[in-house]
């Protein structure tokens, strides 16, 4: 499964310009903003005994550029968190990323996939 989505994501990697389904967080209400950046990011060794459920798999898509003050990593999980919340999770975890040029104006692309989990409370 998990080679299939990475091939999935590199493909996507083409069109990370201005053409890719990224989310305006910083459009949103503070609350919402809050929650998203809430998400915590689980370890393999964090999960460990833990009682959660995976709600789905998310992906997330950043280009650099040198006028950008956040980096492109932050932003990819800033997005897969953002596609996380509207799941309803409260939790990421297997991520794994790939880097790479792409044929838009980017002059790196960063894209990202994981689970989007919901972690029981009596955690």
């Amino acid at each position: 499964m998990r080679p299939l989505m990475l091939t999935a994501v590199g493909i996507l990697l083409v069109g990370c310009g201005p053409r890719a389904p990224v989310a305006n967080i910083n459009g949103l209400a503070y609350q919402e903003q809050a929650a998203i950046r809430s998400v915590r990011i689980y370890s393999e060794t964090q999960l460990a005994g833990v009682d959660y459920s995976v709600l789905g798999v998310v992906d997330g898509f950043s280009c650099a550029s040198p006028t950008w003050v956040l980096g492109h990593d932050a932003r990819v999980v800033e997005q897969l968190k953002y596609h996380a919340w509207t799941l309803g999770a409260n939790g990421l975890a297997h991520i794994q990323y790939s880097t790479g040029a792409s044929e838009s104006d980017c002059e790196e692309a960063v894209a990202a996939s994981g689970d989007a989990i919901h972690v029981s409370d009596s955690n």
